[in-house]
């Protein structure tokens, strides 16, 4: 009889040792959610090599030329940067997510290039003097 009980008190503590995990991971997504921020530029890395920077704010549509002969078509439109067409044969980044908020990226890796989304850039003001 003893026995019976040290088990569901063992699963009682296992459940709640499970419930608790589970509510401390909840309340770090809803943060890490709540608290991003919209992103001002997307910019574009060519080979690890900062290559170009376009404002989310205006739409524009740009080939972007990778090292290797192949490219990426990246779209920006409504606050976001979206990789619509590319030459790479798997195709990730196209099925990518649209990305608008800081330190969202799309990646791909047979060309090489990566759009990472980045806050607006400091000013060059001096508050100091």
């Amino acid at each position: 009889m003893k026995s019976e009980r040290t088990k569901k008190d063992r699963l009682r503590a296992d459940v709640l040792l499970i419930a608790a995990l589970f509510m401390v991971a909840l309340g770090f997504f809803a943060v890490r959610r709540l608290s991003r921020k919209d992103g001002a530029l997307a910019v574009v890395y060519v080979n690890g090599e900062r290559t170009a920077e376009y404002p989310l704010s205006e739409d524009a549509a740009v080939t972007l030329h990778a090292p290797n002969g192949g490219y990426n078509i990246l779209v920006i439109s409504d606050g976001c940067a979206d990789v619509t067409e590319a030459s790479c044969p798997d195709g990730i980044c196209v099925r990518a997510r649209p990305a608008q908020y800081e330190g969202d990226t799309i990646v791909c890796l047979p060309n090489k290039t990566e759009i990472r989304i980045e806050g607006a850039a400091p000013s060059d003001v001096d508050l100091v003097s």
